[in-house]
């Protein structure tokens, strides 16, 4: 292993502690202004938001087959 690779695998693992730690205290903050189900509610519409963007370029990828296995994962 390269001590490039070594420093940009930590430097990864920084943000990810970063990004999930923050996560926790922004949850915090946001339920002060909304109740539970509403919070739950906003951070599943963000991430199905953020998650269709890909989604739309990999749909012609998938089997006719699986159709219906895709659809009950997604529900």
């Amino acid at each position: 292993m390269s001590e490039n690779n070594s420093i940009q695998k930590w430097i990864y693992i920084f943000l990810l502690a970063m990004i999930w730690g923050s996560s926790f205290i922004l949850i915090k903050k946001g339920l002060l202004g909304f109740g539970y189900i509403e919070a739950a509610s906003i951070r599943m519409m963000s991430a199905g938001l953020l998650f269709i963007i890909p989604a739309i370029f990999h749909f012609k990828n998938i089997p006719h087959n699986k159709w219906t296995t895709v659809v009950l994962v997604s529900l």
